[in-house]
């Protein structure tokens, strides 16, 4: 009984210092989930530093780090079904449409298509270094592919969620180019899953039994097909459905027992969230005056994304205990740099080429190109999901955090900055 209590009170306190570090952020003028993430992340490094050994001890034994872990994972799951629904669905593919005259869709194919193949160009690079470096805290054991796939997908990630928040907050999620970086975050964000998609598979088959991996991913694949079909059968579409607030609680259970089979099958929990969010059906769309309209299945996935989202700062209390640990090794200094200048250079230079190639002014491409190298929450769940793979070392994963957080934390000030210093016009969000 003590136990729970005591993990209990863990989780609270996360959560607690999780909304302290978000009001923090936004004072300071950055996006809440930055502060949420960071709180998290330091929270027992500064219990060390504090000289609490006893509690730090008390956090990080299995009676505490075990629920710790479980809630949070529960709350990535269900952030990841929200957020893969939101990808896939009508109002991310309608807002496609949206922009500047009749060939916005070929503006937003040609930035996104930009801003996420140079990049991953740029993770391939990034990869080689790791694989070729001759230090085994840098190379690891998994297989070229895997690293090579993660790390495509790490540089390549632009976080819509945290986009859209910083957007909305700003001012500029209608504005015309609000619009077209929050569309090109979609399409980049869709390559990227897929690429992780695949890394996993090639690391979980590498390192245990390849038929064993195939069988549950094609079982999974099934299911979520005979689900996908079911759930959209006139039988099921004709039912009633009073109660609506069982439809978050039987998504949310699907989500994360699907999770837990395939985590227990040797597969990242992320396809199973990934594969639920894409064939729960789609019940939202945009009007003509542009507003959302959500039927019971979106307010259903909202509602879960919200409470995933919610418990999301208790996974990174967990991912800090073991990132942040005795023995933590960390990066050398050239390595956090290149990836900086890896990530932020590929990043803004396929931006404004896509731009360009599109017929926008430059610096329509340059403000985009800051945008969208908003990395947030996205890419923070892509390196876990790489470290807890076997794919990043630990000091491979703590050089690409930095990037994650320095990336995230300068998206406003920077966009701020070049926003003064250009002419306006056309895309220039004002």
């Amino acid at each position: 009984m003590g136990a729970v209590l005591t993990a209990s009170g863990a989780i609270a306190a996360a959560l607690l210092l999780a909304r302290a570090g978000g009001w923090l952020a936004r004072r300071c003028g950055q996006p809440s989930v930055l502060g949420e993430v960071l709180v998290g992340l330091l929270a027992v490094p500064a219990l060390t530093a504090a000289g609490t050994r006893g509690t730090v001890d008390t956090i990080t034994g299995p009676a505490v780090l075990g629920p710790l872990t479980l809630v949070g994972h529960a709350g990535l799951v269900l952030f990841l079904v929200a957020v893969v629904y939101e990808l896939v669905g009508p109002r991310a593919v309608g807002s496609l449409g949206g922009g500047p005259g009749g060939s916005a869709a070929r503006v937003v194919t040609s930035v996104a298509l930009g801003a996420a193949a140079v990049p991953c160009l740029g993770g391939l690079a990034l990869g080689a270094v790791l694989l070729h470096s001759g230090r085994p805290d840098l190379r690891g054991d998994a297989t070229p592919a895997a690293v090579l796939f993660l790390l495509a997908a790490a540089t390549a990630v632009t976080a819509v969620p945290v986009l859209a928040r910083l957007l909305d907050e700003r001012g500029l999620l209608r504005t015309e180019i609000g619009g077209l970086a929050m569309s090109a975050a979609v399409v980049i964000d869709s390559v990227a899953w897929l690429l992780l998609a695949v890394a996993l598979a090639v690391a979980a088959a590498a390192a245990g039994s390849a038929v064993r991996v195939g069988v549950a991913l094609v079982v999974l694949v099934g299911a979520a097909a005979v689900v996908r079909r079911l759930l959209r059968s006139s039988a099921v579409n004709r039912l009633a459905m009073p109660a609506r607030w069982l439809l978050p609680v039987l998504v949310g259970v699907s989500a994360y027992g699907a999770a837990r089979g395939l985590r227990s099958a040797g597969v990242s929990e992320v396809l199973a969230a990934a594969l639920l969010g894409a064939v729960l059906p789609q019940d939202g769309a945009r009007d003509p005056t542009g507003d959302g309209v959500d039927g019971p299945w979106h307010r259903a996935v909202g509602a879960v994304g919200r409470i995933g989202r919610w418990l999301v700062p208790v996974f990174f209390v967990a991912v800090g205990a073991d990132a942040f640990g005795p023995g933590t090794r960390w990066p050398p200094g050239w390595l956090i740099l290149l990836c900086l200048l890896v990530a932020t250079g590929a990043k803004a230079l396929g931006a404004v080429a896509g731009a360009r190639l599109a017929g926008l002014p430059a610096h329509a491409g340059l403000r985009l190109a800051v945008l969208l190298n908003c990395r947030g929450l996205t890419e923070l769940v892509v390196l876990q999901a790489g470290r807890e793979a076997g794919i990043l070392t630990g000091a491979a994963y703590l050089a690409m955090l930095v990037m994650a957080l320095v990336t995230t934390a300068a998206t406003w000030p920077v966009y701020s900055a070049v926003d003064r210093r250009l002419p306006g016009g056309v895309l220039a969000g004002r």
